[in-house]
């Protein structure tokens, strides 16, 4: 099979087994622990802005609510931005499947919305379930509200507190139960500055009972470089300490992070490894995701090949799902619009038989980006099914909320019962 083999041969190339932490790593490690944890954290130290909350924290933020990240997801390729993307589903049985531009949106229901702001700002994004994005006269975002099947009732609700320069200071989550907010977790942010960047130290108080006031407090301490790449980071819990270690790669002029390696302090045994390799035009060729000991050690892999800018080879190997070892071809449009994808099981009696074809058939606007999607699939036992979507950009927002950030004392005063003042 086309470059199967050099697939394979990419993938066993790559070292599986990760080494232990050396003597002087760990002891290095150790040292600066000390250091950090004897070092006076002070947010009002800091004189200036540091860094995105969304990059310095992604774990807070459910969901990217910037532009950049929307017009990705939808490689959108027009000029202006829409502040109303809607994606709608249709009855292929009872649609002229092979002519999407001759679709009409009144056939189709709606699956998907984006509402955004004139800047491209998130303000609501609904699937299923309903989040809405709250900022204040600065643009920061200051409050997520979820709520379940729309609008049926709230899910949860998380806040958001910058010092003056637009850190990150404090995120406090809370559930919504019988018209009542709960707390169940609390995070504050502080700051240290040095010759070489800044560390941050990042506390999270988890509520394990709401009415005895009990706390389980995880503190993780993280080194930045003045290119504000992650170096390093020691995460101190009460079950263990661990250390974990950073690596980039640099493709003109911009820091690719491929290798993430977590390991238990105290033993210098590898806990966990992510690594992502990209070639020398930035794009990721090569993962893999490994976890290390316990009772169900396991590593998953991808490599991938481009056969040019408009295709794509990628091996898989995975400990689960239908396709164990899988090749999947991908084919893209000059828009890079997705046109066909082949999946092959490596492990079947034939791995050269298709086992499942999508193909896919567009409508597309002035600069490329599709409006309308007709999608077929046909399976290893010569099943087929058909699906249809059309996609809107609106001049105008979508949806029932114009949300404006408002203070709430409420919410102020449930955290000033639980957390004492020293962990704020």
């Amino acid at each position: 099979m086309k470059n199967v083999l050099v697939l394979l041969i990419l993938i066993c190339s790559v070292h599986f087994a990760y080494t232990q932490l050396s003597v002087s790593e760990r002891t290095s490690a150790q040292k600066e622990l000390e250091q950090l944890q004897s070092m006076n954290f002070d947010k009002n130290e800091v004189y200036s802005f540091l860094m995105a909350p969304e990059v310095m924290a992604p774990e807070l933020f459910y969901q990217p609510h910037w532009w950049s990240f929307i017009k990705e997801k939808y490689n959108y390729q027009e000029e202006s931005i829409p502040q109303g993307i809607q994606l709608l589903s249709g009855d292929a049985d009872q649609l002229d499947f092979e002519h999407p531009n001759n679709w009409n949106a009144e056939d189709f229901f709606p699956v998907e919305y984006f509402s955004l702001s004139p800047s491209g700002k998130l303000i609501e994004h609904v699937y299923q379930d309903s989040t809405v994005y709250f900022y204040d006269n600065q643009d920061r975002l200051r409050q997520t509200v979820s709520y379940s099947g729309g609008y049926l009732s709230i899910l949860y609700l998380q806040r958001y507190n910058y010092d003056s320069h637009g850190n990150l200071v404090s995120s406090a989550y809370f559930f919504y139960e019988d018209d009542e907010y709960y707390l169940d977790h609390y995070d504050t942010f502080s700051y240290a500055l040095c010759d070489s960047g800044f560390y941050l130290r990042h506390d999270h108080h988890l509520v394990i009972d709401l009415e005895e006031k009990e706390l389980e407090t995880t503190t993780q301490y993280s080194f930045f470089n003045a290119e504000n790449d992650k170096k390093r980071s020691y995460t101190l819990s009460a079950n263990r300490n661990t250390f974990t270690r950073f690596e980039y790669q640099k493709i003109q002029n911009t820091n690719y992070l491929t290798s993430v390696v977590e390991y238990e302090l105290e033993s210098s045994e590898p806990i966990s490894e992510e690594l992502k390799y990209r070639d020398s035009k930035g794009r990721v060729n090569y993962t893999r995701s490994s976890t290390f000991g316990g009772y169900a050690p396991y590593s998953e892999s991808d490599s991938i090949v481009y056969i040019s800018d408009y295709e794509k080879q990628q091996f898989n190997y995975s400990r689960s799902g239908l396709y164990r070892n899988a090749l999947t071809v991908t084919k893209y449009d000059s828009y890079h619009n997705l046109i066909r994808r082949e999946i092959y099981d490596l492990t079947a009696d034939d791995p050269d038989k298709i086992q499942i074809l999508s193909t896919y058939n567009y409508d597309l606007m002035k600069n490329g980006t599709w409006k309308a999607q007709a999608l077929k699939y046909v399976y290893w036992d010569d099943k087929t099914s058909r699906e249809c979507y059309i996609r809107q950009f609106l001049d105008h927002p979508i949806g029932k909320h114009h949300p404006k950030f408002q203070e709430s004392d409420i919410l102020r005063k449930q955290i000033e019962r639980i957390i004492p003042p020293e962990k704020r």
